[in-house]
């Protein structure tokens, strides 16, 4: 814009661009995209991990950590920072008052932790390197022991350099008991009926950064799954 207050010639104006864009072409990708909904991509995350029952009853999950090739969306194919070859990791289930190890073998370049986001832990196994323990070492394995006290919908994450760990693939589904429904109850205005029963249970994880970028469970559109 000018002192006078007129608009540039090289400037946006913000007006009409029709002589610019062409929509038609606009409106086909736009239904091509949707059509090709849902491919098929190599791999899938969340699937659930069965625990190793030990002679006391404690449930044992084991975990590795290792880079891996991961299909986001048909043919984009990034190097994600795996648990157990997907992404997300598996789901651990336990159940309120369980004895749990999670053992975690660390196959990356560089060190990790776990941190159980959601559920209390003892101080010593919390993973947030160097504060409550060690990192753990690339080739070698740390056993977290402690016991999940309450129910809960949580996660697992590595915490050392979070802001690529994370965001690249290390992170997963930690459930505890049934939560609750709020049956027979009015929320919003919303009255919940009483006699809800559940279907399915769905675990979902949203992610916006790294090398998966946006995603639903470790896929981005149209690879993201139907339900």
């Amino acid at each position: 814009v000018t002192a006078g207050g007129s608009v540039a010639a090289s400037g946006s104006t913000g007006g009409d661009h029709s002589n610019t864009i062409d929509y038609a072409k606009l409106d086909k990708a736009m239904t091509d995209s949707i059509l090709k909904f849902p491919a098929t991509t190599k791999g899938q995350g969340n699937g659930e991990l069965a625990p190793k029952i030990l002679a006391d009853g404690t449930k044992q999950f084991d975990i590795t950590t290792e880079i891996i090739d991961w299909e986001v969306e048909p043919g984009r194919i990034v190097k994600a920072w795996a648990y157990n070859g997907m992404v997300p990791g598996p789901v651990i289930r336990t159940k309120v008052g369980d004895k749990v190890k999670l053992v975690v073998t660390n196959k990356l370049p560089m060190g990790t932790n776990v941190h159980v986001h959601g559920i209390e832990m003892p101080f010593e196994m919390d993973g947030v390197s160097p504060i409550t323990q060690k990192l753990i070492e690339p080739g070698t394995t740390f056993t977290s022991s402690f016991t999940t006290p309450v129910a809960a919908v949580a996660m697992y994450h590595a915490h050392n350099h979070g802001q690529f760990q994370v965001t690249n693939g290390l992170f997963g589904v930690f459930i505890t008991g049934d939560m609750p429904l709020p049956t027979g109850r009015t929320i919003g205005g919303i009255a919940i009926p009483a006699n809800i029963k559940i279907s399915q249970r769905i675990p979902m994880v949203l992610n916006d950064a790294g090398v998966i970028g946006l995603s639903l469970n470790g896929k981005g559109f149209p690879a993201t799954q139907p339900y």
